[in-house]
């Protein structure tokens, strides 16, 4: 997800089943349990999302992989905490 997330960078989330295009959203991994993915709505209709990596270079572990992604789990990334300490509020909502 770089540029906007670095390696180290701690991400606040809520429960959000319908993820604007444009968020950064949180969910499970579709094929391997246990993993979590942070990756960016391209785009969203009728309880499924579109996911894309902000860096597609680096990784296709996005849905040019494994297709739409059910919003159930999803939830959207709201703020980003960076060391040294650095507080970017990623949504415009509260």
């Amino acid at each position: 997800m770089l540029p906007v997330l670095r390696p180290g960078d701690l991400l606040v989330a809520w429960p959000d089943a319908d993820p604007a295009a444009g968020s950064i959203v949180v969910f499970p991994h579709p094929g391997q349990s246990g993993m979590w993915l942070v990756k960016r709505v391209a785009a969203a209709e009728a309880g499924e999302a579109w996911v894309l990596s902000d860096n597609a270079g680096a990784t296709r572990a996005d849905s040019r992989t494994f297709g739409w992604v059910s919003t159930e789990l999803m939830h959207r990334a709201r703020w980003r905490f960076r060391r040294p300490l650095s507080i970017t509020r990623l949504t415009a909502d509260a």
